[in-house]
């Protein structure tokens, strides 16, 4: 049985473009996390911008606990695990990565567009309420754009992942 190093797969073509696709999510997720993804105006006098962490804090500071609860744990903590146990996953060598950790990463990445919906729902409930207007900036495109990459990260390197485990297996 050959076992292989760490970041041996990131070496393979196939394991630099997972890479090259982690490296992205986790360069845009904080950065869509921070920046101003909504600009909203409210009865055409009162103009604001909110970034994806404001909606969950003012949530928080409304007494909304419930709904702060979902959109921090669907925006921030399960996309953060995501891309903690991708970029684990992918530097850990092969022969130490077990099936229950592939599992839990597949677990996690279910949810996996939650938490743009979340953001797609935010928008979505100012606009209906006739009171204000709402227009996604760009911390939506870029924390949009880390979600996919995450999601292209997580689909690359599982496959080489299980790939490489059912190598050792035969």
């Amino acid at each position: 049985m050959r076992i292989a190093p760490a970041g041996a797969l990131a070496r393979t073509r196939e394991g630099a473009r997972a890479t090259l696709a982690l490296f992205v999510a986790l360069t845009l997720f904080p950065l869509g996390l921070t920046l101003p993804a909504m600009h909203t105006t409210t009865l055409f006098l009162i103009e604001a911008d909110y970034s994806i962490l404001d909606f969950g804090i003012g949530l928080a500071k409304a007494g909304d606990w419930f709904l702060a609860a979902v959109v921090l744990t669907f925006s921030v903590l399960f996309p953060a695990l995501k891309l903690l146990m991708l970029a684990r996953l992918h530097l850990t060598p092969t022969a130490k990565v077990t099936a229950k950790s592939l599992r839990r990463l597949e677990a996690l990445g279910r949810w996996s567009m939650t938490d743009v919906m979340v953001l797609a729902l935010a928008v979505f409930s100012i606009k209906a309420s006739g009171l204000a207007e709402a227009a996604a900036l760009p911390g939506a495109w870029l924390y949009a754009g880390s979600v996919v990459a995450a999601m292209i990260a997580s689909s690359r390197i599982t496959e080489l992942l299980h790939e490489a485990i059912d190598a050792q297996d035969a």
